[in-house]
């Protein structure tokens, strides 16, 4: 009886922290009924239009995944960005289920979050032994405050995986057991199928910590090189694992061919800096004073990464309590936690991140406070682990943990419908609406091109219109969206005229008699 009333207790706190994120994350931003969608009418709307571009692929209406209908004629236009091949399956899932292009958006967001918890949670579980523990540590990591500042920009949101690459990377260094090595590369992989920038960022974890065991555990590397069968294991595994990466990279590759490399000045303005950490997002219930702390940077947006007073309580105390808590393989999330905290921080604009630019598609990032995903993993463990450590010694468990969830909350607790910037579902659907009404004999003309105007919106959201309407009448379109141009179209992508359209096109020597106007 007893047993079973401590797992209901346990089981009470993992659903009321799960129910009380969707709220905070889901339900307050974007409507009981889903009226509006995270972002802007740019990134957002990019991102789903590449969802629908895989479901349209996966469902065999597309002869070819890397090559889509924007930016018409160039090729392979899908590497110009993330393509979130990992999760889109998960999209397609509810497409099929016939729900439009948009709503099927808010669901992969609505899905990933909960994989974001349930995932983070399980690990936190396999470190604590606790499940009510574990959950606070899955709130922190997937209803996190400063998700807001990343909210913008959803390629981020498939982090679930993190959670196990650094787990079973850590727990490899102990066993040197085969499985335990399948499971964190496979991890790192599906990552970066999932999200090129969180995959690359978690390398920079991994890699940490396996130079922190070479240097702390270097005699379990003699006795694994002894080990014949298992290195010739490790070897094939790594080798199946790394054509995988081939087959995802060998287009990007091509690509930063013609485009080059960026320059650090590029990249520096995005590393986070100290004031970076307690810089919050707007509508926080605790912490409005701490609202654009950092406004120095000409983009303070992506320096919101305040996470909660609770984090730095809990590495105060991991501090203190170093020795009792960070026992023989944990030490490892202390000290890589320190290395990728240092190498990804600017201080008197002076990074060692810089070390990192040399290294293969490292320098292909430009927004490095998205880092934080990384962190808040390590700042769960933290919080985990020094909750752990006081609930072994009190009599009062049911008490303490129940204290801690109620401040976890607080600290964690959103009052405004919009900390971070959404858009209007209908309003996104109307805009592709109207200019499909402007659509008169399509089948004369092999693409089109939008050119409004009257501009009196950011250039970037006729592009996704133009973008997201030729999705829905199957027709190639010359404008796109992209951090970046390819070739010699960017005048037209700048100046949206067709001045410079009829440019673009006598370069390609496309007849500008084949092209429909969309004004």
């Amino acid at each position: 009886m007893v047993f079973k009333k401590t797992i209901s207790f346990d089981i009470l706190i993992f659903i009321a922290l799960l129910l009380v994120g969707l709220y905070f994350h889901v339900f307050l931003p974007l409507g009981f009924n889903f009226e509006r969608i995270y972002g802007d009418l740019g990134d957002a709307r990019f991102l789903n239009y590449v969802l629908e571009h895989s479901f349209l692929y996966l469902s065999g209406n597309l002869d070819s995944f890397w090559s889509a209908n924007f930016f018409y004629p160039f090729k392979n236009a899908i590497v110009i960005s993330e393509n979130l091949i990992g999760t889109a399956p998960i999209y397609a899932l509810f497409r099929l289920l016939n729900f439009d292009r948009e709503t099927s958006f808010q669901f992969w967001f609505v899905s990933l979050t909960l994989l974001n918890y349930f995932v983070s949670t399980y690990v936190f579980y396999k470190l604590t032994g606790k499940l009510s523990i574990a959950a606070i540590g899955g709130f922190i990591f997937a209803f996190n405050i400063s998700q807001f500042g990343q909210y913008n920009h959803l390629q981020v949101l498939p982090r679930f995986i993190i959670p196990i690459a650094i787990y079973y990377a850590i727990l490899f260094i102990k066993s040197h057991d085969i499985k335990h090595f399948t499971i964190f590369i496979f991890s790192i992989v599906f990552q970066f199928y999932c999200g090129i920038y969180l995959g690359f960022l978690l390398v920079i974890a991994i890699l940490f910590i396996y130079l922190l065991s070479f240097i702390i555990d270097y005699k379990s590397y003699i006795i694994l090189i002894k080990n014949y069968v298992l290195l010739f294991k490790i070897f094939l595994i790594t080798i199946i694992h790394g054509a995988l990466l081939y087959v995802l990279f060998q287009p990007y590759y091509e690509w930063s061919q013609i485009l080059g490399k960026r320059n650090f000045e590029e990249i520096e303005p995005s590393i986070p800096r100290i004031w970076s950490y307690f810089s919050s997002t707007s509508g926080t219930y605790l912490w409005s004073w701490l609202e654009k702390t950092f406004q120095s940077s000409p983009i303070w947006w992506d320096h919101l990464l305040f996470p909660g007073a609770i984090v730095f309580v809990s590495i105060i105390l991991s501090v203190v309590l170093f020795k009792k808590i960070f026992t023989y393989d944990k030490k490892y999330y202390a000290y890589s936690f320190i290395l990728v905290f240092i190498f990804t921080l600017s201080v008197n604009d002076i990074t060692l991140y810089k070390l990192f630019l040399n290294l293969p598609g490292f320098n292909s990032m430009r927004a490095i406070g998205r880092i934080i995903n990384i962190e808040l993993f390590y700042f769960s463990v933290f919080i985990i682990l020094v909750v752990g450590y006081y609930y072994k010694k009190t009599k009062y468990k049911k008490i303490l943990i129940s204290l801690i969830v109620l401040i976890t909350i607080l600290d964690q607790s959103i009052i405004k419908q919009n900390p971070s910037p959404t858009y209007s579902k209908l309003e996104s659907q109307n805009r592709i609406t109207t200019l499909t009404k402007k659509i008169v004999n399509k089948e004369n003309y092999s693409s089109f091109a939008y050119c409004p105007i009257d501009k009196t919106e950011p250039i970037f959201a006729y592009h996704i219109d133009a973008m997201l309407l030729s999705q829905t009448i199957n027709l190639p379109t010359v404008n796109g969206y992209s951090g970046t141009c390819p070739g010699l179209i960017c005048e037209f992508i700048n100046q949206l005229d067709t001045t410079s359209l009829y440019k673009w096109t006598n370069e390609n020597k496309i007849n500008k008699k084949d092209v429909l106007i969309l004004f």
